[in-house]
């Protein structure tokens, strides 16, 4: 009688434990689904409101265009942030003639001032832009950069135009909540990398299996390395958004509320 006592209480616990396993991880689940969701609404929104003022052209904070000319195919790649070293970044901003307006000579550092760690309650000094941008944005405490790599002299010696631009765009998307892995400067738009949207270019005929494929990607890491090949073949998941070479892309200067 004892051992069936015994045996009661163990199934009793054994059954109390599998629930507690399996709803556990069923909440698990549910939660990260619901954070995934939360974080592709907000971006999907985002990109909407940059959709709706497109085609509106009454853009007063962020600006969309569509002019395709310079567009050149090179091959698939992967999200690169705005601290690429300046060779790789002046080849992903420039066509085979050259962009106009381009100005790469040295900066002048008369009115840069050194960013500086600040003791707490004291502000830090971001200085101001050399390319006539004005003062450089506070660096947000989370970024994936400290104010030292974003606006530090070491950085400011090579800073391009463009680079700044770039880090000014991030920084200010991150501000709004919208997190970015990287981003990239192309025919005067900068291009964002999220995790839920990729931007492609398609061949310009048909192969000789009767086919189209896609000559280039433009995504975050984690969306190019799963799903690379099949966008390649003109495969998309249903969860990403696609976009074709030059659309949705951002206007800095009309994002960022600068004169050109």
């Amino acid at each position: 009688m004892f051992r069936d006592i015994l045996l009661s209480r163990c199934f009793i616990v054994g059954v109390i434990f599998f629930i507690l396993v399996v709803g556990g991880a069923q909440f698990y689940s549910w939660n990260v689904r619901r954070i995934s969701d939360a974080e592709m609404a907000q971006t999907n929104q985002f990109l909407r409101q940059l959709g709706n003022e497109k085609e509106t052209r009454t853009v007063q904070d962020v600006g969309v265009m569509t002019d395709s000319e310079g567009l050149q195919p090179t091959e698939t790649s992967l999200a690169t942030d705005d601290t690429q070293n300046r060779s790789e970044e002046t080849e992903a901003l420039l066509g085979p003639n050259g962009a106009k307006g381009v100005d790469f000579s040295e900066p002048s550092f008369d009115t840069v001032v050194t960013v500086e760690d600040a003791s707490a309650g004291e502000e830090v000094h971001y200085g101001v832009s050399p390319h006539g941008f004005g003062a450089f944005p506070a660096v947000p405490p989370d970024y994936f950069r400290t104010a030292e790599e974003v606006w530090g002299e070491e950085r400011l010696r090579t800073m391009l135009p463009e680079h700044e631009l770039l880090s000014r765009v991030q920084i200010k998307l991150w501000n709004q909540g919208i997190r970015t892995f990287g981003a990239k400067f192309e025919n005067g738009l900068v291009y964002p990398a999220f995790d839920d949207v990729v931007w492609i270019e398609w061949a310009d005929s048909v192969a000789a299996d009767g086919k189209m494929y896609v000559v280039r990607q433009f995504g975050s890491p984690s969306v190019i390395n799963q799903y690379g090949d099949d966008i390649n073949k003109g495969i998309f998941p249903s969860h990403l958004t696609v976009y074709e070479f030059p659309d949705g892309g951002i206007d800095p200067y009309e994002f960022l509320g600068l004169p050109r």
